[in-house]
């Protein structure tokens, strides 16, 4: 099944990406989208290639300050109790640097660093979907991840303790 920018999930991902996005401005450095990120550094990119790299390093670019290393947050936004999370994420999305940032209505963002997650995910039951593999996941299981934390500034202050030597 090929991507549809017109389906619920794509309009209802976006609009969290885009919801974290303003959130993390407030609060951070720098925050712009992976895609646009990419094509700073390649302008000759294929919406194919971009697709194929934003697997790998998420939604979000994150930084600091002007010197720091980019910090990559991928958006996972939840409609229902029950959800499924692509297995290509838990194999492609990882490294010390890359977040995940969970939420829902009526619920505040939590970010879990993605190896915890990707531990996690890999525990669940699987299931396929127009032939691509997914692990079944529920809000109980973004609840109960204890390595995270929630909102936007308790996310910067993970890194300024980092910054600091801490």
């Amino acid at each position: 099944m090929r991507f549809d920018p017109n389906s619920r999930q794509a309009i209802q991902g976006l609009k969290f990406q885009g919801d974290v996005q303003k959130e993390l401005e407030k609060i951070f450095y720098e925050v712009i989208p992976v895609r646009d990120w990419l094509l700073s550094i390649d302008s000759q990119l294929s919406s194919r290639q971009l697709n194929l790299l934003e697997q790998t390093w998420g939604d979000l670019v994150v930084r600091l300050s002007p010197q720091s290393e980019p910090i990559f947050v991928e958006c996972v936004s939840l409609n229902y109790e029950n959800s499924r999370f692509p297995e290509s994420k838990v194999r492609k999305f990882s490294g010390d640097n890359k977040f995940y940032a969970f939420g829902w209505e009526g619920e505040i963002t939590k970010y879990i660093p993605s190896a915890t997650w990707n531990a996690y995910a890999r525990k669940l039951g699987s299931l396929s979907h127009f032939g691509r593999p997914y692990r079944k996941f529920s809000r109980r299981h973004i609840r109960g991840v204890r390595k995270g934390c929630i909102g936007g500034n308790d996310f910067k202050s993970l890194f300024e303790m980092n910054d600091k030597g801490e």
